[in-house]
């Protein structure tokens, strides 16, 4: 019955790839809500999670339940900490007014919101005044406040004052040992104006930083920021411990990094550990093929794409077949895959895949010609014209 735990394991069955199975176990705790403030909470973790996956209507869902618990603050929160209603002033402006009458004129957290509002949506040098004004009494009080910084860095930006941004987020990051999520936009603001020596200093500060292994998403960016500035043993050294948790990603990612120090074996381990992971997707199964046939075993990598034919699409899997051929230099081989997929297929995607490839190619006549028997094929379908739109436009600029 705790809301907590649940969401633990909806969380759970949704990185397994069973994403509708964690929304029916809190769809049920809804349905089985004991009361109001139970109701209501429960409202809210399944909004949360439904946004965290990026589930289609999940906008609609959150500005509905900001509206129907006008006078919860915990709710205009959960609403305003979303992805998915940062594209909708309205929704936005709608919750930060409701938390600022809830919470009063001197609280923090709607000032928060409401500049990154500001930058939003209108981000303007007026607008930027607006938030360091709002924001600069703020940071002095509280240099704990990372959301703050962050916004302060983001408004001096819009100001074109580099300097004063990387001084809001070296006060940051120095005064608070724990919260470290400001090092990346540090370290690319240091390189972006010109000092990549204060950009290296900082990364090998990072590098030393404890992080909580439950924030996956900066443990991977710190360990791609390492790769990035060829910190490699740094990048193995924190990449290691982060396949404990057996995700397909995090074993290609060793993987990779053990072949970019020469250790093959080590990467043949990591990418067949990768294949057998629960989480293992196409992207997965495309990146372990493409290591065989750099290692020489080209066919052992095509027959690896050959076996996604229980995982995904047929059209799909002829277009990774068709993908790894070109990166492995066999470009005839792959247009024939291609042109074969389209003369048995109607699948617009199949279309797509080959037009794209006679335009690296630099065909353009050909691709001329396979844009138009496509339309004729599938006259209808909205992605195609989509693309096609975007496909003309290339081949009239040749």
């Amino acid at each position: 019955s705790n809301i907590r735990v649940l969401m633990r394991l909806a969380v759970h069955w949704a990185e397994l790839g069973q994403l509708d199975r964690g929304k029916v176990l809190l769809e049920d705790a809804v349905k089985s809500a004991s009361g109001p403030s139970q109701l209501m909470e429960r409202k809210a973790a399944l909004a949360t999670f439904l946004d965290q996956y990026r589930v289609p209507d999940t906008k609609n869902m959150l500005s509905r339940l900001s509206d129907e618990y006008p006078k919860s603050a915990f709710v205009q929160r959960t609403v305003l900490d979303s992805r998915s209603i940062w594209s909708d002033d309205t929704i936005v402006s709608k919750a930060v007014n409701r938390l600022h009458e809830l919470t009063g004129d001197d609280a923090v957290g709607w000032r928060n919101y409401e500049a990154r509002r500001l930058l939003t949506f209108d981000p303007s040098q007026a607008s930027a005044s607006k938030v360091v004004e709002m924001l600069d009494r703020v940071v002095k009080s509280n240099p704990a406040d990372i959301r703050a910084q962050a916004l302060l860095a983001e408004a001096y930006e819009t100001l074109n004052d580099s300097d004063a941004a990387i001084r809001t987020l070296s006060q940051a990051v120095d005064s608070n040992l724990v919260q470290v999520e400001l090092y990346p936009r540090l370290i690319e603001l240091l390189n972006k104006t010109g000092k990549p020596e204060e950009a290296e200093t900082r990364l090998r500060e990072f590098a030393r930083r404890s992080i909580p292994p439950d924030r996956v998403g900066l443990l991977r960016s710190r360990v791609i920021l390492l790769t990035n500035y060829k910190m490699l043993d740094d990048a193995l050294r924190l990449q290691k411990p982060m396949t404990a948790a057996g995700h397909a990603a995090d074993w290609t990612m060793l993987g990779y990094l053990q072949e970019r120090v020469g250790d093959r074996q080590a990467a043949l381990n990591s990418y067949n550990a990768a294949l057998a992971a629960a989480d293992v997707n196409d992207e997965i199964i495309q990146n372990a093929a493409a290591f065989l046939a750099r290692s020489g075993n080209y066919q052992e990598g095509l027959d690896l794409l050959h076996k996604l034919s229980d995982k995904i699409s047929m059209v799909n899997q002829q277009l990774l077949v068709a993908q790894y051929m070109v990166q492995s230099g066999r470009v005839n081989e792959a247009e024939g895959v291609l042109r074969k997929l389209t003369a048995e297929n109607s699948d617009p995607a199949a279309w797509e895949g080959l037009i794209r490839f006679l335009l690296r190619q630099k065909k353009y006549a050909e691709a001329e010609q396979t844009l138009k028997d496509a339309q004729a094929v599938a006259p209808g379908n909205s992605n195609l014209k989509a693309r096609s739109e975007e496909h003309t436009s290339e081949l009239q600029s040749h």
